[in-house]
């Protein structure tokens, strides 16, 4: 599992976009964030994520005035897989259980083995199913809301993480059924012998990412 997150300035300036990666070089000490890039009809913008509290936070930039410009997104991924031995995935869904978008599939979807199988970036509140078991321990599911907040004042975006269950399978609590499917399909790739395609992606609008 892949957590990061950006900001999508929506207005094509290529001054701005000089201003953003100088701030950017000067700045900058994560060495996994790539440079603001142009895209069409906006700037994408990394933020490094610092862990505060229960959550996160990321310093967004004083460049912008107007807040209706950025639009905040959180980054994800799908991954896992079993061995032999053992196992572990996370599958994603929406508040209600719902399959989510992904924005890249591996080519022909079938990716690494027990690798990384479906990209995600979205803006509302996100659940995580991570599910792991080895030889000893059985199935273990641990079920995780993710939710972004935008501090204008401050300029800073903050990812709020709440803990809502965990525990095997069957242990799962009513109030928490909608989100059965993705604690299954969570279970499942866990289960999966050298898993190698998405088990919980919403796949229709999603671009295969090339080998």
């Amino acid at each position: 599992m892949l957590i990061s997150a950006q900001a999508k300035v929506l207005r094509s300036d290529p001054v701005l976009l000089t201003t953003l990666e100088d701030d950017f070089y000067h700045y900058n000490n994560d060495p996994m964030l790539t440079p603001p890039t142009a895209v069409r009809n906006g700037i994408i913008l990394p933020l490094s994520l610092t862990p505060a509290g229960t959550g996160y936070t990321a310093h967004i930039t004083d460049r912008i005035a107007d807040p209706t410009e950025i639009r905040c997104q959180l980054q994800f991924t799908e991954s896992g897989g079993a061995t032999a031995t053992d196992g572990s995935a996370c599958c994603w869904c929406g508040p209600q259980g719902e399959r989510l978008y992904a924005y890249y599939l591996p080519a022909g979807r079938r990716g690494h083995s027990c690798g990384t199988h479906a990209w995600y970036a979205v803006s509302k509140p996100v659940i995580s199913a991570e599910t792991g078991w080895d030889e000893i321990e059985p199935d273990l599911v641990i079920v995780t809301r993710y939710a972004l907040k935008l501090n204008w004042n401050m300029h800073e975006l903050m990812v709020y993480v709440d803990h809502l269950w965990d525990g095997t399978p069957a242990e799962l609590p009513g109030a928490l059924k909608h989100l059965r499917g993705a604690v299954q399909a969570s279970v499942e790739k866990a289960h999966c012998k050298g898993c190698r395609e998405a088990h919980f992606a919403k796949v229709a609008a999603a671009k295969e990412r090339a080998a």
